[in-house]
């Protein structure tokens, strides 16, 4: 496929998921339903895939919708070295950020007296015969409290990153 092929395809997905986020928000700011019954409350996620190939970039998105309203949306990028950055966008009334990863099943991992540890991240485990782990990062700084015990607030930005 032609460079200007790839560069128009790249364009027009990005101009499609602008138009979708723009559609939300308009669509949560015009309702005043507040839906609080956790029970039964399921996750509005955006999931876009970013990639480098060479000297262009592949961006493949994916959203599965909700007609439940949320007072939170967060961003969660999940990055692994070597590999394409994930980012997911979830709505939710989650007050802490495991809540908000557990609505998608985004981690696994273990409760230890110091809270919940993260060993897996969309189905990437981290290797501790490699000393790797997962790092909690907000606004470029690492959080200084576990996932169980990170407060969210809406618009929130998360990075998730395997380090050693």
């Amino acid at each position: 496929m032609k460079k200007e092929t790839k560069i128009i395809i790249l364009v027009a997905l990005v101009f499609a998921l602008l138009i979708g986020v723009v559609a939300f928000t308009l669509i949560n700011s015009n309702s005043g339903k507040n839906n609080s019954d956790e029970s039964s409350a399921t996750s509005q996620i955006s999931v876009s895939d970013q990639s480098v190939a060479s000297d262009t970039e592949e961006t493949v998105a994916e959203s599965v919708n909700s007609e439940e309203q949320f007072s939170k949306t967060i961003i969660v990028l999940v990055k692994v070295e070597g590999n394409e950055t994930k980012t997911f966008t979830i709505g939710t009334d989650a007050e802490f950020l495991l809540d908000a990863l557990n609505q998608i099943d985004l981690v696994e991992g273990e409760d230890s007296e110091y809270g919940f540890f993260i060993t897996a991240v969309d189905g990437v485990a981290a290797n501790e015969d490699k000393q790797e782990w997962w790092g909690i990062y907000e606004d470029g700084n690492m959080t200084q409290t576990g996932v169980s015990t990170t407060p969210i607030e809406d618009g929130d930005t998360f990075e998730l990153i395997l380090s050693k």
